[in-house]
């Protein structure tokens, strides 16, 4: 049994959702070692408060994911009904297949049930697509960059909008960072738990993979959870944000 443990700031929904990005990787690299999961939270605001914990019967290592992505490759899914609807660009909102030597996975969050047009989720605005962004955040590697370019807009630490930072950086000249790890792995933990009504959830007790995803997006009678829920914020045309505002103990995980 292996155990490997990462610290997370869990108001932020973009570390929330690549904590679960891990686990999808790690869960698609290894489908029979028995993976458990819980998060330990501080409850208090801060950059390290809560702990992602993942064990299973295999020799895990958050690194080898982060390698594994390194060297990703990513296309276009050209079997998305996306590319049969006449309104707009179907570039723009194509889903993508991301390939890793050791596994591989389709992501099209952004779209509805239909995979025909986009849903809420989709944040990003202009002439980006996914697409581009997940070559950009692979080819930067992990570490923070000052290089601007579009975000899916789920990481508060690199909000874009003026009111909120103080001032304009388009103005100043002054280049918006991101975090391309961050971005690479929010996006995949994004498709396989995707937020209802602008709410994610963090469990207490270690649980099976299997139950991770109902765990994360809605309460379960029994488990210990805490209930998170973000506004989306418009910061510019076309463009959106997600914005991290409360905190609380899920009713049904309480014994109410």
């Amino acid at each position: 049994m292996t155990e490997i443990s990462h610290e997370l700031d869990i108001y932020n929904p973009a570390e929330y959702f690549a904590s679960l990005g891990v686990l999808t990787a790690l869960g698609s690299q290894y489908p029979d070692a028995n993976l458990r999961s819980h998060f330990v939270v501080a409850r208090h605001r801060g950059e390290r408060n809560t702990t992602f914990i993942v064990q299973g019967e295999a020799v895990l290592c958050i690194g080898d994911v982060a390698n594994q992505l390194a060297t990703a490759t990513v296309v276009e899914d050209k079997m998305a009904n996306v590319w049969k609807n006449p309104k707009g660009n179907p570039k723009l909102i194509s889903p993508v297949i991301l390939k890793t030597d050791k596994w591989e996975i389709v992501l099209d969050w952004w779209l509805d049930e239909l995979r025909w047009e986009s849903n809420e989720l989709k944040f990003w605005g202009g002439n980006s697509t996914p697409l581009e962004m997940l070559r950009s955040f692979i080819k930067l590697g992990a570490d923070f960059a000052e290089v601007g370019g579009t975000l899916f807009g789920f990481d508060a630490r690199t909000i874009r909008d003026s009111l909120t930072v103080g001032y304009s950086k388009k103005d100043t000249g002054e280049k918006a960072g991101l975090y391309p790890l961050t971005e690479l792995l929010c996006a995949i933990g994004l498709q396989r738990f995707r937020p209802r009504n602008q709410t994610y959830y963090a469990w207490m007790n270690p649980i099976p993979l299997s139950i991770t995803h109902a765990a994360a997006t809605q309460q379960i009678l029994g488990l210990q959870q805490l209930r998170y829920q973000f506004e989306i914020m418009k910061i510019s045309q076309g463009a959106k944000q997600a914005v991290s505002q409360t905190e609380e103990f899920a009713a049904a995980s309480a014994g109410k």
